[in-house]
Parts: structure tokens; sequence; C-alpha cells
């Protein structure tokens, strides 16, 4: 047994922070190597270029995926487990959709939650009251991601049209409050998770937290470069973990 999944932000295409470790550490035994195919799989997903998946056969691959068939993925089809096909093939059919559509928030909603609250449950987390806790952890991670790939030629029609400077700067302080409502919107769960699970959730949600000000403070840098959490900004996350205003039980 491994010590943990893969993490996505070890990979350098990623700065966003991994959640991976305390959903690790929060789930039972014997669904682990079911989230860490998952955890594996999206990256490897999302990582897939154009060139050698191109848009057809990405719809082709859903289509044949959740008739049952055969299907062709550069990076293998989606963890065979406990999440249903139809949940499984929300980041099949999300990914077959132009980059700017598959990156709005309509089309997480519909493609994506629905995955995530089955993984959810599969980890203990079970009950549709607790689904707004899963969503705003969702939303949060999708909302860093889009902002994440604006150095990559960016992944909404809004940010592709904003040219002067101050509108861009808007975008990116505008998607930032978003993103702290959402951490705030999932403090809840912390009620639920197993004390092995509190201190990765804990370095988790403080380490979003200072990435979405150090993406404030970027502001239109975010276009050229990723973020990246310095030791004095982790010095920063230990330190609001055990000591700040916003610390948590």
């Amino acid at each position: 047994m491994h010590d943990g999944p893969r993490k996505m932000a070890s990979h350098e295409c990623f700065s966003v922070p991994d959640p991976c470790s305390w959903l690790w550490a929060a789930a039972p035994l014997n669904v682990k190597p079911e989230i860490e195919a998952w955890a594996s799989w999206i990256v490897d997903l999302l990582l897939v270029d154009d060139v050698s998946w191109n848009q057809r056969q990405r719809a082709a691959a859903c289509e044949a995926f959740l008739a049952g068939s055969p299907v062709h993925i550069p990076c293998g089809p989606p963890p065979v487990g406990s999440i249903t096909r139809e949940a499984a093939a929300g980041w099949l059919y999300m990914a077959s959709l132009p980059v700017a559509d598959g990156f709005k928030e309509t089309s997480w909603e519909v493609h994506i939650l629905p995955w995530a609250r089955e993984l959810a449950s599969l980890a203990g987390f079970k009950g549709t009251w607790r689904h707004p806790h899963i969503d705003a952890i969702v939303m949060a991670m999708l909302l860093m991601t889009r902002l994440d790939g604006l150095r990559k030629g960016g992944t909404s029609r809004s940010y592709a049209t904003a040219r002067d400077g101050k509108e861009r700067k808007k975008l990116v302080w505008r998607e930032c409050i978003r993103i702290r409502q959402y951490l705030a919107d999932v403090l809840p769960i912390t009620k639920d998770l197993p004390r092995r699970a509190r201190g990765p959730f804990k370095e988790w949600w403080f380490t979003c937290l200072e990435w979405s000000r150090l993406a404030e403070a970027k502001g239109t840098a975010l276009w050229d470069e990723p973020i990246l959490i310095t030791r004095g900004a982790r010095i920063r996350i230990v330190w609001q973990r055990w000591f700040g205003k916003l610390a948590f039980k």
C-alpha cells in the first residue's frame, strides 16, 4: 500500500493546491485504491493535448464509454470501481468540449459535480445535506484551475477577450473573492472529518486561501507566470493553521 495518492500539485504543469492528502486520510482503507486511481487518472487526462487526442476522438471516446464499448483514450479509460458509468463519463464529456465551454461553470455543475458527490459518498461523506460542501470544494478547485490555465492560452472566453490590464485585474479579483467564498462554504465538512484527516485538511484549506491571495496580488501577471507557494508563504500557512483568527478545530 502506498503512503498516499499521486499529487496533482507535484506536477510542474499545476500550481493548484491538491486535496488528495486529506481525502486519502479520510477515506476508509478499502476505497483508498479507487481514490488513488482517480487522482492519477484526472491528472493524466488534463495533460492530454489536442495533437494526441483531437476533438472528434474525444467525443467518440465519451460515446463509446457510455455504451460500454472499447475506448481509445491516451491516458486510458476512467478507473473501474464503485462510481457509476454516467458519473465517470462526466470527465470525458467535459474533455470533449472546446476548452472555453469545458471550463464554464455550467459544465462543471452538470458533468463534474455528480462524479464528485459519488466519490465523496464512497469516501464516507454520505447524505445529500453534504452536497453543498462537496460542491464548494469542486468549485473552488476548478476556479483555481481556470485561473492557473491563463498562462497556457486561457480557459474562458471572458479571459480571452479581456485585453485591458485593468479589466484583467478585475476579473482575477472577482474570481479570487469567489474562491474564498467557496472555501468558507467548505468548512462545515470539518465536523465529519476523522482526526487523521484534520491536519492535512487544514493545510490544504489555508494553502488554497494563500493561493487566492497570491493570485489576486499577481493580477495581470497570471497570464504569464504560475502561482508559487514560497517558503515564506508556507510559514504563514502554518501560523494561520494554529494561531490565525480563522483557525478551526
